[in-house]
């Protein structure tokens, strides 16, 4: 019984400091739900585990949500808008809806929080490593509004990106100038200890 009523708990709460409240793309990354001291206590005495929540947001004003308590999972899918100073998220297929409010000290929902995922800096440039011999004329641009490029000689690319931790997922929206279903074209990758990622075979460090 106790376990269904953290459900709603780890269900809806969202927060963090350093979004501009007017512009949705300002959201846009991997927010990770902070535990209450409470809540995390009484899961460790039930012998549980500490229920986890992420809300992924991107530029284009869509989100994913999912969240697990004590195995109970739900992922929930839609859109997201800013408007009269909140953010609201509203559920594709379902009837999913959650206003968060926004504060100096970030968003807010049933005095639940999140916190953004920067636990690396993966803005700016990334250019090939070739044994330690950097080709500048191949390279992957992360933007502060969650859009990323690529380019080389022959071909270049466009699209969304999404972080969770040290994990990366590129979601393509353009290649070589054509345009492309956003999902159709995706690829995840990690970035190392050392502070570099691998695109297939070829290994990217800052620029």
């Amino acid at each position: 019984m106790k376990l269904l009523m953290l459900a709603p708990l780890v269900l809806c709460g969202l927060a963090n400091a350093d979004v501009d409240s007017t512009k949705p793309a300002s959201y846009a990354g991997s927010w990770h739900m902070v535990v209450p001291a409470e809540t995390a206590d009484l899961v460790r005495k039930m012998g549980l585990p500490k229920p986890t929540a992420i809300l992924s947001l991107t530029a284009d004003r869509t989100f994913t949500y999912s969240a697990d308590a004590g195995g109970q999972k739900l992922q929930h899918n839609g859109k997201f808008e800013v408007k009269e100073g909140s953010l609201w998220l509203y559920g594709d297929k379902d009837a999913w809806t959650r206003v968060a409010k926004v504060g100096n000290d970030g968003l807010e929902i049933d005095g639940l929080k999140f916190t953004k995922d920067e636990s690396f800096n993966l803005l700016g440039k990334w250019v090939l490593d070739r044994g330690g011999n950097l080709d500048i004329s191949i390279s992957v641009n992360f933007a502060k509004d969650g859009t990323f490029s690529f380019r080389c000689s022959n071909a270049t690319s466009k699209g969304k990106y999404l972080v969770e931790g040290r994990t990366v997922t590129l979601l393509w929206t353009e290649v070589d100038g054509e345009k492309i279903e956003l999902g159709t074209m995706k690829k995840t990758l990690t970035l190392t200890d050392g502070g570099s990622f691998k695109i297939d075979q070829f290994h990217y460090i800052k620029g």
